[in-house]
């Protein structure tokens, strides 16, 4: 007997020996998967290859296993461009985990082929990497500037893999519901949303942010605010393509225009983590708007003007898990507050 028929028999005898916990090693190795997710320039497969067994024996925690079953995978040249530049970790505001399948949310539902290439909702990643450890695998989907959108953890079963788990950017509210401005800053090198010249003569931007879609990826929302006869119009959207029209009525009523701030789609099952209260003024009645959150701290809301339309607009953005009321105070010294339920949507 060779020396290396010696070595197999031997592990394999040592192997036997041990009572393996398969939920432990289970868990353990998955945990393990995850925190590679973050480990410096993933692998992105961009030409043939075959994957390989590294020996005919691996060692767990002291105890032979049998090794993992030879992965004869080809990766096609037309794969997504390299994705040395996404990042290693997530740098959204916000992430959400879902386990699949205990978890009944479906929003996004990560798919990799039988060959380790992204599918369904996931294809259309401008970057994308698969790291392939065995029998599990990891996609990780990026956006043009190289963040970090998703990152989804799958088992080989039969043939096919199936999904585990997902973590991706969200727009779910933050736990400490800080303020985020209206007009964010640093959107220059993002990719474009709705802009002025899609929408109508006179538009000004009142808000531009950006949001995330059912797959972590980012979406830049803007909005834009114009005359429409004795009313405000506010278009906003992601692109000309995508885009949703509501307006705010000339009598200096609040009206609360919150689902302006990203795609419907993007927001099923998620509570709005700021509310997005609007009110026009055409005929310069109104002196001031405020908003006070649940502790008693009151925030003055700046008046906006288009060049070619007359009156004021007033948009506030409130955290919806501390907003208390909105208050409007007219010129002649009268007062009106508004609670969340009051305003109209």
């Amino acid at each position: 007997m060779s020396h290396e028929d010696q070595l197999k028999t031997a592990l394999h005898e040592d192997a036997a020996s041990h009572e393996v916990d398969l939920h432990r090693l289970y868990a353990s190795t998955r945990e393990r998967l995850d925190g590679r997710a973050h480990l410096a320039r993933r692998r992105h497969i961009t030409a043939p290859r075959v994957l390989l067994a590294a020996a005919a024996v691996v060692v767990v925690a002291g105890v032979g296993l049998a090794a993992p079953k030879l992965t004869d995978q080809l990766f096609a040249d037309e794969a997504a461009p390299s994705s040395d530049l996404i990042d290693d970790a997530f740098t959204c505001p916000v992430k959400r985990t879902t386990d699949f399948p205990s978890s009944d949310d479906d929003a996004f539902l990560p798919e990799l082929t039988a060959d380790a290439r992204p599918a369904g909702e996931a294809e259309g990643a401008p970057l994308h990497d698969v790291l392939i450890d065995g029998d599990q695998a990891i996609l990780r989907l990026g956006n043009e500037d190289g963040t970090l959108a998703s990152a989804s953890t799958f088992e080989r079963v039969d043939g096919d893999y199936r999904r585990l788990a997902v973590t991706k950017c969200t727009n779910d509210p933050a736990a400490d519901s800080s303020p985020v401005p209206l007009v964010a800053e640093g959107l220059e090198t993002t990719a474009p949303g709705l802009r002025a010249g899609d929408v109508a003569p006179g538009a000004m931007l009142v808000a531009d942010r950006l949001t995330y879609d059912v797959t972590g990826l980012e979406k830049r929302i803007t909005v834009y605010a114009y005359p429409c006869e004795r009313r405000l119009c506010l278009e906003a959207g992601s692109d000309p393509a995508n885009r949703l029209v509501s307006s705010l009525p000339g009598s200096g009523a609040p009206a609360d225009r919150t689902s302006l701030l990203a795609d419907p789609d993007d927001m099923v099952g998620i509570e709005p983590a700021e509310l997005l209260v609007g009110l026009y003024d055409p005929a310069g009645e109104l002196a001031g708007v405020s908003w006070t959150d649940k502790a008693g701290a009151r925030t003055e809301v700046t008046a906006v003007a288009g060049d070619e339309w007359t009156g004021r607009l007033f948009l506030a953005l409130a955290p919806a898990a501390t907003f208390a009321a909105l208050d409007v105070e007219d010129v002649d010294a009268t007062s009106r507050s508004y609670a969340a339920g009051d305003l109209r949507g």
